[in-house]
């Protein structure tokens, strides 16, 4: 049986900003994945975020019952994995961010056109373990649940 593991209290996520660091809220209880498996998908789900210039308030995972066949199955029915994927496992989070304060997120995201400032919005971010035992993402902002 997988060790419990419980990642409730709020965890510091350094991103590089004009403000200095920025705190990250997390939300994810599970037993079915392993403290790695969380701190793989997170850690890249932040990159991710940073990346497109914008700062993550809070990630709640869906739960185990959630991340489960039938969420693959709807991704296969959405093409976001081929239909022949021998996925067995997925995860799911549901992502809390706002638009960057940096100088140079803020001119890169005005540039093209995404910048809203003062706007605060929520996407849900999936990841599947493919057949080499890697996370890989596979939805930004489609809804699964």
């Amino acid at each position: 049986m997988k060790k419990f593991i419980a990642l409730t209290a709020a965890v510091m996520a350094l991103t590089l900003t004009a403000c200095g660091e920025m705190e990250t809220e997390t939300n994810i209880e599970t037993e079915k994945y392993t403290q790695q498996d969380v701190e793989d998908t997170t850690n890249e789900l932040l990159g991710t975020m940073y990346e497109v210039g914008v700062d993550v308030d809070r990630i709640s995972y869906f739960g185990d019952d959630l991340c489960n066949d039938e969420a693959i199955e709807t991704m296969k029915e959405i093409e976001l994995i081929p239909q022949d994927s021998e996925a067995k496992d997925c995860i799911g989070y549901m992502v809390d961010y706002h638009y960057s304060r940096s100088p140079v997120s803020m001119v890169r995201n005005y540039l093209a056109g995404t910048y809203e400032p003062g706007e605060f919005c929520d996407i849900q971010v999936w990841y599947i373990k493919n057949e080499e035992g890697r996370w890989e993402r596979v939805s930004f902002d489609n809804e699964i649940i």
